[in-house]
């Protein structure tokens, strides 16, 4: 079995599977288009993964930018994510390592991280 080290460093096809699993009712989304409007919005979000979250907003997001600590993880969404290639830009970075200096955004989310 391997360790959350290895999933993040190796194996990013199988964690994506696996979390495609997690809301197979589609909560997440029916929550965010209850509480948020991503219309037109500069989002950005800490722990990527593959994309799965950011799949739910991307193509409403005026702008996306990603921040994940694997960049085989960040490999895998680019491809999840590559019908949005002028809007989301990507940037291996560890959330325990982060300096500030970001631009504002409209909207923040963080995930596993």
């Amino acid at each position: 079995m391997p360790t959350m080290q290895e999933i993040y460093l190796q194996h990013a096809v199988q964690y994506d599977e696996l979390v495609r699993h997690e809301d197979y009712q589609g909560n997440l989304r029916k929550a965010f288009d209850s509480l948020l409007d991503f219309r037109g919005k500069k989002v950005i979000e800490f722990g990527t993964g593959t994309g799965r979250v950011t799949e739910l907003y991307a193509s409403d997001a005026g702008s996306v930018i990603c921040f994940e600590r694997s960049a085989h993880m960040i490999e895998k969404a680019q491809e999840n994510l590559s019908r949005f290639p002028n809007k989301i830009s990507f940037h291996q970075q560890d959330n325990l390592t982060f300096m500030p200096g970001l631009d504002p955004a409209d909207i923040v989310i963080e995930g596993w991280s």
